[in-house]
């Protein structure tokens, strides 16, 4: 069919398939007849300006990531890896440890796990556990004024699929816990934003825009503040799993449209509440 036989729908996943393929010019001159049709969404705007900003990336050669498998874990999952002084902290599963073991109902693997790991000659080995909890998933982990945040589950029977944030110090002993805690909802993900002395996190709380949504507390006077939605960054879908790393957040989120399910965006947190977010290419 020709162009002026579809529909703006079909155009759309047309100029979808072309972006997931690489084909910048295709999607690029499909989304421009979109916009001179009828009047864009702002997920379809971001989607736009996804495909420009690729088709830039490769008109100028701009260099591209190399994606390596560092540690295979056939028998279970691995999250979130936190690389610090020639250590790696991962969270860990696998197939129980004999019939009495706590399992997640969910995967019927055993609970995740905190490990430490060493990275040499780019693989993971030498797997030593940190901590565990009898029936609480653990991670993940991230650094924060010496200490750790860590993601875990409660463990009461009707919240035990939300999160919660716990406070460690530097041997991993609990040292509190976030006071927006609510078994009710989940928190997680954490990351800290040094520079602005604030906490970037995950949460399904009420008055969110979707699913996940990202969401920031700031340290004032010793006390968490309330929390603030990051409007600007949410969409009706998923946002999750923030990291910050030379003042730039990156996030994932499968509520933009992009190659498929959860991508990779980013942000310069220098811009305030002005973001621009922008699609981290494909490998």
């Amino acid at each position: 069919a020709s162009a002026k036989d579809l529909t703006t729908d079909e155009m759309i996943l047309g100029a979808e398939s072309y972006y997931r393929l690489g084909d910048f010019d295709k999607a690029e001159i499909i989304m421009d007849s979109v916009a001179n049709i009828t009047s864009l969404t702002s997920k379809l705007i971001c989607f736009q300006n996804d495909i420009k900003e690729n088709r830039t990336r490769e008109i100028i050669g701009a260099p591209k990531f190399e994606a390596a498998l560092i540690f295979n874990n056939s028998d279970g999952s691995c999250i979130a890896s936190l690389i610090e002084s020639g250590r790696v902290l991962i969270s860990k599963s696998g197939p129980p440890n004999g019939m009495f073991e706590s399992r997640d109902i969910q995967t019927e693997q055993s609970f995740l796990k905190l490990f430490e790991a060493s990275l040499t000659n780019d693989k993971l080995v030498g797997f030593e556990l940190i901590t565990e909890k009898k029936a609480s998933n653990i991670g993940p982990v991230t650094s924060y004024l010496g200490g750790y945040i860590l993601t875990e589950n409660y463990i009461e029977k009707k919240a035990q699929r939300n999160l919660k944030l716990t406070f460690l110090d530097s041997a991993f002993n609990t040292t509190g816990s976030f006071p927006f805690n609510d078994p009710s909802y989940s928190i997680g993900h954490a990351c800290y934003d040094e520079t602005r002395e604030r906490l970037i996190f995950v949460s399904d709380m009420p008055e969110g825009n979707g699913s996940t949504d990202l969401w920031y507390s700031e340290m004032r006077g010793g006390a968490w503040q309330k929390p603030v939605l990051m409007e600007s960054l949410n969409t009706p879908g998923n946002e999750m799993f923030p990291t910050i790393f030379n003042d730039i957040l990156y996030f994932s989120t499968n509520g933009r449209v992009g190659y498929g399910g959860l991508d990779v965006y980013y942000v310069d947190l220098k811009d305030n509440s002005e973001f621009t977010i922008s699609h981290l290419p494909s490998p």
